[in-house]
């Protein structure tokens, strides 16, 4: 079962979308601050300036010395305005009645100076020098119609050598500039009319931290507002159109220009000699000849910004290098979407649209066309997206050196959510036109619920890819199209600090509704130890069936033994009888042994008298020969001395030896047969006594 929550009727937060990647946010929100702190000295100034005005209208109708009151009127009090500043002091108000004064007015001490109405109070500098000069600080100047300076270069309507200044709601033309901050800081120019100057609208000079929001700037000769040298400052929320360039920053970084309508105009917004640190986002620049043009300026960011119809180029880049530009709309621009030109290497460039450009792109540069998840989206792209994570299947190519690896199949779109003082961004990818993006909790279930309108061709196929920061939605999400349930796809390049969600619909108008529940995720996580126990369960009677099959086998088995240990049981009694019959055959053996032993001891004593008679008989024999040897000397000598008697004896002695030799062998062998004898007796007694051992 899923849950969700409905909206309540509670309206919502305030979202304020924002253009800017992840890559930019820590700059553009220090950035943010800034405006912030300046807004709100803004509001505190407008409110005093109000306060004021009601306070002379109250105070009209009574007659008050000028110096008992801190506000001096001009003409009632004094008849010009610089006499009013000469006798007021530090912090006086002056409020200046409609009409026109022909004066040179320096601001020399911390007043303000308020005019009754900004179309009909005048101050005519009558073409000589500036019409204002501000001197002093913390000067404040509101509601004149002020013209008509010298012509020299330094010249301007209001020329500001001073810090924290405001100077609002006043119509500043026909001037050489029209406010010129020469060296001043921490100056807020806001809610002013800055036209037909004949050089700048607005000109920093070696001016930083200045505020420049929500004028009107248009038709000066040269550029609507003009850095040089200046940093840190913040140009935001003005409309700049029909100057020969729109803002133009020279040698000026680590500014903010953000939120401007820029048309008409040479260049849009232009960036160069070495302006780096720029963060140009969230201007809308149209029918200018470039939109953006960098020159020779590194590092700065490039993003949010609609850089369409314009005559030539969306974005323009000559000379420069490792900036990002990311999240900006270059479309229906007469020539290229966006222009690289002389060795602009190593820029980033993701997240743009390009749209429908004569050429969408044009580089004699090496640059890296995506973040390494997602590209741009271009409008000619051939390829598809058959895996359906709305990054496109194959590359978008440029050329040899240049292509996105990641071609989006829809628009980027980048919405900043507030919640608990903390700035989260979640992102989409798209082919619907998203409309009224908000985010909401809800109050009983503490569901993070995100909503969106969606339109698009009725009929054709529509798809949000959606990335969440999870330190913001930490919770699985429930995905509805007008209240129906559908499933998104988690993709894999999901990771620990991102939720990226695919889903699709059939295109009419709906509303996309992503609740993040932490009722689901508890769902879904006794689903999962469901899931687990339920594998346990299968494994365990897997197991008991696997334990019931071998306590068959097993009893088998036992029956088997059973069998066999009756059988052996028989063998056994067989073998005892069997043992009995060895034991009285060994005792009969051993009998005989016994008996075999006593012959073998009297064949050894008949052995030794054969031994004896053998040596008797050896030693006569010896003797014989020692005979034999004496006889044959004495037959030498006989046969010496009776040669004629040789032959008898011969035969004789030839007679006498055979006889020897027969009784010898005789002898012999009458003794040789006694030793066999002996022998063989021994022989039988020690295999009676073998046979015995081995019964034993």
């Amino acid at each position: 079962m899923l849950f969700y929550t409905r909206k309540t009727a509670h309206s919502f937060p305030k979202i304020v979308t924002g253009f800017l990647d992840k890559h930019t946010i820590l700059n553009i929100d220090a950035f943010n601050n800034r405006i912030t702190v300046m807004k709100m000295n803004k509001t505190v100034l407008t409110s005093f300036t109000i306060l004021c005005l009601l306070s002379i209208v109250f105070l009209m109708g009574y007659k008050i010395s000028v110096k008992a009151s801190p506000v001096i009127h001009v003409p009632t009090d004094y008849l010009t305005i610089q006499e009013a500043i000469n006798a007021a002091n530090p912090g006086d108000f002056i409020f200046v009645y409609n009409g026109t004064y022909y004066e040179n007015v320096v601001v020399n001490k911390t007043v303000s100076l308020v005019g009754e109405d900004r179309v009909t109070t005048i101050i005519d500098g009558a073409g000589t020098g500036s019409v204002i000069n501000v001197t002093a600080n913390s000067v404040n100047i509101n509601g004149f119609t002020i013209q008509n300076s010298g012509s020299t270069t330094s010249d301007g309507g209001i020329y500001v050598i001073s810090s924290g200044n405001n100077i609002s709601c006043s119509t500043i033309t026909n001037n050489k500039n029209g406010i010129y901050l020469y060296y001043s800081n921490s100056n807020m120019v806001s809610g002013n009319n800055v036209s037909s100057n004949s050089w700048y609208g607005v000109y920093l000079y070696y001016s930083g931290n200045n505020m420049i929001s929500d004028n009107n700037i248009y038709s000066n000769y040269n550029d609507g507002i003009y850095l040089y040298y200046s940093s840190n400052n913040v140009i935001s929320d003005n409309n700049v159109y029909s100057n020969n360039n729109g803002i133009n920053l020279y040698y000026s970084s680590d500014n903010m220009v953000s939120n401007n309508n820029i048309s008409n105009n040479d260049c849009g917004i232009w960036i160069r000699q070495l302006s780096s640190s720029n963060v140009i986002s969230g201007n809308n620049l149209s029918s200018n000849k470039n939109g953006i043009y960098l020159y020779y300026s590194n590092n700065n960011m490039i993003s949010g910004n609609n850089a369409s119809s314009n005559k030539d180029y969306g974005i323009y880049l000559q000379y420069s290098s490792n900036n990002v530009i990311s999240n900006n709309n270059a479309s229906s621009n007469n020539l290229y979407g966006i222009y690289l030109y002389y060795s602009s290497n190593d820029n980033t460039i993701y997240h743009n649209i390009f749209l429908n450009n004569i050429g969408q792109v044009w580089s004699d540069s090496v640059n890296v066309w995506d973040n390494g998840k997602e590209g741009n989206y271009w409008s000619d792209y051939p390829g598809q997206d058959l895996n359906e994570d709305g990054i496109g299947d194959t590359p978008y190519v440029i050329d040899v050196n240049n292509r996105d690896n990641y071609p989006l199949m829809g628009t980027f779109s980048d919405f900043k959510i507030t919640w608990k003082q903390e700035t989260h961004h979640v992102t989409t990818i798209c082919n619907s036109t998203i409309s009224e993006f908000r985010f909401e909790v809800g109050t009983e279930t503490g569901n993070k619920i995100i909503s969106f309108n969606v339109t698009g061709k009725d009929g054709t196929v529509g798809f949000c890819r959606v990335a969440t920061p999870t330190d913001l939605t930490n919770y699985p999400f429930i995905v509805l199209v007008d209240e129906e349930e559908t499933i998104p796809t988690l993709l894999n390049v999901s990771d620990k600090t991102h939720a990226y969600l695919y889903f699709t619909y059939t295109h009419s108008s709906h509303t996309i509704t992503m609740i993040s529940s932490k009722l689901l995720y508890l769902y879904n996580e006794l689903l999962d130890k469901y899931a687990k126990l339920q594998i346990d369960f299968d494994d365990l009677n897997s197991t008991y069936h696997e334990l019931l099959n071998n306590q068959s086998t097993l009893l088998g088995n036992y029956s088997q033994l059973l069998e066999s240990y009756s059988t052996l049981n028989l063998t056994t009694h067989e073998l005892l009888g069997k043992y009995g019959t060895l034991l009285g055959n060994y005792s009969q053996l051993l009998e005989s042994y016994n008996s075999l032993n006593k012959a073998y001891q009297e064949s050894t004593g008949n052995y030794t008298e054969l031994l004896e008679s053998y040596s008797a008989l050896n030693t006569s024999y010896q003797k014989h020969l020692l005979d034999y040897s004496e006889l044959q000397t004495n037959y030498t000598s006989l046969l010496l001395e009776h040669t004629q008697n040789i032959r008898s004896l011969t035969y004789v002695f030839i007679a006498t030896t055979i006889i020897f030799i027969i009784a010898a062998a005789y002898l012999s062998t009458h003794a040789h047969s006694k030793v066999s004898r002996g022998q063989e007796i021994l022989g039988r007694a020690g295999a009676a006594q073998n046979e015995t051992d081995q019964t034993s």
